[in-house]
């Protein structure tokens, strides 16, 4: 490691020194510290986890509540009231958090493009792209997952790029505390470990120590869901991992029109869904069970039936809801990050303009990333076909992409550029490489450029 930062030592330095500046003058930009009613929850929650000594919520996962919260302990502001002065002041040390850990991750990102195109210049260029990236930078002045998730998620995408070059059973270890953060940060993290640990087995699929450590870990955090959704019907007579899902997929429901015939066994929710689209209500879920009861939150018998109705709708139209989900997910890939538009603003104008002309470029440069959808088939068929290890890579970053993508995206159907941006590291990386190949490609037979890929 030591000789990794002694080698690249001109490049990582002024990376920061940039990535800073521009995190420096975003809070200029905006310098309140964003709080939604999301953060209200992850911080109350939290308080409640702590002074009961049992880490088990069935609308939060412990994993933000608790970082949020240890925080405010550590400074001796454990106790401040929501949105009070103090609490402002204690969560000054989250954003410093937040974003020091997003620094960290741009040297991260810098190692990881190295694998993939090995000139240096490249990579400092690209880990600046997305060290100046202002659908991430508001995601470290707020109180909400997405940044630290976007930390989580290259750091296990290192991991198991790492697993791929030369596996060693350390990394598993590292590896299994990543997954165990990410999966009680964000639900969506629930089936990432499968996917991701099927594809370093198959990979080395002569090493018995990959499929073993690889089966160990998935047994364990299994185990471990499994205990929690338990802990869940036990302490909050909830029987299931998150109620947050249940929700949003009752959101998808009302967003899709899906019928609902199949499951007229659930008389609450079948009854009054027929009655709001018949007064063509809102489709946002929290809106639709405020319209019915507004104490139903209140009332875990009642809402426990939506775990069963959104199971019977989609399962009898899982076709529909696939093809209906897929339809979305261009629309997911070029929105823009809700952080950014949901700020506090400065009035300064030259600011205000700065931010405002960057957000709209980097929402354009959202567009070629449509590319990671027919790409990364092709990458996945060409690693079939002849396994090379850029390509394995490659397609690893591919997956990791798209199984955020569609982990998140069927399940809902708002703030889809907040709840996508972890991904966008991963997302430019495999987009570089897809644009990078198809100029190479179209060089070979048009001569339009040159020495693209060594």
């Amino acid at each position: 490691m030591f000789k990794f930062f002694q080698e690249n030592i001109y490049y990582l330095i002024p990376l920061i020194l940039l990535s800073i500046l521009i995190r420096i003058m975003y809070s200029f930009y905006a310098p309140e510290i964003l709080a939604t009613a999301d953060s209200i929850g992850y911080y109350e929650i939290g308080q409640k986890m702590i002074q009961t000594g049992i880490p088990i919520n069935e609308s939060r996962p412990p994993t933000y509540p608790l970082f949020l919260n240890i925080a405010m302990l550590l400074q001796g502001k454990y106790h401040a009231p929501t949105l009070s002065p103090a609490f402002f002041q204690g969560m000054k040390t989250v954003v410093w958090l937040q974003t020091i850990l997003s620094l960290i991750s741009l040297i991260i990102l810098y190692r990881i493009f190295l694998y993939i195109d090995s000139h240096k210049l490249r990579a400092y260029l690209f880990s600046l792209f997305i060290g100046f990236n202002i659908m991430l930078i508001p995601g470290e002045r707020a109180l909400l997952t997405e940044s630290l998730a976007t930390t989580i998620l290259l750091c296990t995408t290192f991991i198991l790029i790492k697993l791929i070059i030369k596996p060693k059973i350390w990394l598993f270890l590292i590896l299994f505390l990543l997954y165990l953060v990410g999966l009680f940060l964000k639900p969506v993290f629930l089936a990432f470990p499968l996917f991701t640990l099927a594809f370093i087995t198959l990979y080395h699929r002569t090493s018995k120590k990959i499929l073993f450590s690889s089966f160990i870990i998935v047994a364990l955090l299994l185990s471990m869901l499994k205990f929690y959704s338990w802990a869940n019907s036990v302490y909050n007579n909830y029987p299931g991992f998150s109620r947050i899902g249940d929700i949003n997929s009752l959101g998808q429901i009302l967003y899709f029109d899906l019928p609902i015939d199949s499951a007229k066994g659930t008389n609450y929710f079948y009854n009054n869904v027929l009655d709001y689209r018949k007064i063509h209500g809102d489709p946002y879920p929290y809106n639709f069970l405020n319209h019915y009861d507004p104490s139903i939150y209140q009332k875990p018998q009642l809402l426990n039936q939506l775990n069963s109705f959104n199971f019977q709708v989609i399962s009898h139209n899982l076709p529909l809801f696939i093809i209906k989900s897929v339809e979305q997910v261009p629309l997911a890939l070029l929105s823009g990050n809700d952080i950014f538009k949901m700020s506090h603003k400065t009035t300064n104008p030259i600011l205000n303009g700065f931010f405002q002309i960057l957000f709209r470029l980097y929402n354009l440069f959202q567009v070629p990333t449509l590319i990671i959808l027919p790409s990364f088939p092709f990458f996945l068929i060409m690693l079939l076909k002849k396994p090379t290890l850029k390509l394995a890579i490659i397609t690893l970053i591919g997956l990791v992409a798209i199984l955020q993508i569609f982990l998140t995206v069927p399940f809902v159907f708002y703030e889809f550029g907040r709840l996508l941006s972890p991904i966008q590291p991963e997302l430019y990386l495999l987009s570089y490489y897809s644009w990078g190949k198809l100029l190479h490609s179209i060089n070979s037979h048009f001569r339009i450029t040159k020495n693209w890929f060594k």
